[in-house]
C-alpha cells in the first residue's frame, strides 16, 4: 500500500473503467478490472465504501467511516474505523482504489 500522509489525512480515488455486477441471490459483488484482467468478489459493505470514494465528496478516512457508517446504520466507532482501513488497504492492493498524494 502507498501511504502518503496520515491516515486522517490521506484521500482516495478509484479506479477507472471497472466492471461491476450484482447478483439478485447474493449481497456480494463481483468487480472485473480490465486493466489487470482481475476479477474480485467484495461484500456490500466493501462495495458500499467504493462508491463512496467514487463520489469524491467523502475521500478522507473519517469522512468515509462517517459515511459508510450512516450508510450501513451503525456507529462511526473505532471497529468500523478498522475495518475501513483494512477494506481501502485490500482495494488499494487490488487496483480498485489509489491513495492520491498531493
Amino acid at each position: 500500500m502507498r501511504w502518503c500522509l496520515t491516515d486522517q489525512q490521506q484521500r482516495w480515488s478509484p479506479a477507472a473503467d471497472l466492471v461491476w455486477t450484482h447478483y439478485d441471490d447474493s449481497d456480494d459483488w463481483v468487480v472485473f478490472h480490465p486493466q489487470s484482467g482481475d476479477v474480485h468478489l467484495v461484500t456490500s459493505s466493501a462495495h458500499t465504501l467504493w462508491t463512496l470514494v467514487s463520489n469524491e465528496r467523502t475521500c478522507r478516512l473519517p469522512d468515509l467511516v462517517a459515511s459508510l457508517a450512516a450508510a450501513l446504520g451503525r456507529p462511526a466507532d473505532a471497529e468500523l474505523t478498522a475495518a475501513t482501513t483494512e477494506t481501502l488497504a485490500l482495494m488499494d492492493r487490488a487496483g480498485l482504489v489509489r491513495p492520491i498524494c498531493p
